[in-house]
């Protein structure tokens, strides 16, 4: 099993058989992080944060920010809406431009679930999903280095079976949240 950083860039290298990784790993280890980040929709990745807007109702959105699951204002929820719409100004809710939250709620509290980015592996030397998921983690560093080193048919193999385990992550990570959840339906049921 894969436990951290040195780990990884060892065994792949072993798998690769190119000797030269180490001096690479710090960038394809990044751009692997990068596409995973993109692609996986964990609970693990799931965080929190509280933004206070401005009196035009912007705030910057968390660095480590990748996707918006919710917004709360004084408890409750608010809706996304288009950028369009949101700067039309007709509709009350929320939307994202850039790197910025744009919000019809000026100077408020906003409290932010998001999906962030995975962690970065040098920084930490190991992480939850490298502990969760180290075959995802190796596959994916295994397709930047075959695409570095313009292995194309290597890359599209390994890029297949990589899409195949971040599927499977990602829905056994929806079982895992979902699974035995009740749905109700209002109204008269036949």
């Amino acid at each position: 099993m894969i436990q951290d950083y040195s780990e990884l860039i060892a065994e792949a290298s072993h798998r690769s058989g190119l000797t030269n990784i180490a001096q690479r790993a710090r960038m394809l280890v990044g751009m692997a992080e990068k596409n995973l980040s993109k692609r996986l929709r964990l609970a693990n990745m799931e965080a929190v944060a509280e933004l206070t807007t401005d009196a035009s109702g912007s705030a910057s959105l968390p660095s480590d920010y990748q996707e918006m699951r919710s917004i709360r204002v004084c408890g409750r929820e608010i809706k996304r809406l288009p950028l369009d719409v949101w700067l039309e100004g007709r509709q009350w809710g929320f939307a994202i431009q850039g790197k910025a939250l744009k919000s019809s709620y000026p100077s408020k509290v906003h409290r932010l679930v998001y999906y962030a980015t995975i962690p970065s592996l040098e920084a930490e030397n190991t992480s939850w999903l490298l502990d969760d998921e180290p075959e995802l983690y190796l596959h994916a560093l295994l397709f930047q280095i075959y695409t570095a080193s313009n292995d194309i048919d290597k890359a599209q193999a390994t890029a297949s079976y990589l899409s195949l385990l971040i599927e499977s992550a990602n829905q056994a990570d929806h079982m895992y949240r979902h699974a035995g959840t009740r749905i109700h339906l209002g109204g008269i049921v036949p």
